[in-house]
């Protein structure tokens, strides 16, 4: 008998993870005057991968 297949966790991480970003973004857009904080963290973030060399 072989072990029962177990789903992969990720796709409903990821879609967890997108729906916080979602609601963070909105709730600093309303709260900093209309300002979108997603554009400063992502680039930061492509930062980070350039300077690590994952670019």
């Amino acid at each position: 008998m072989s072990a029962p297949a177990r789903s992969d966790p990720l796709p409903k991480i990821l879609i967890a993870l997108t729906a916080v970003t979602g609601i963070v973004d909105a709730v600093a857009f309303l709260g900093l005057g209309q300002v979108f904080t997603a554009f400063m963290t992502g680039n930061i973030l492509f930062l980070g991968f350039a300077v690590a060399g994952g670019c």
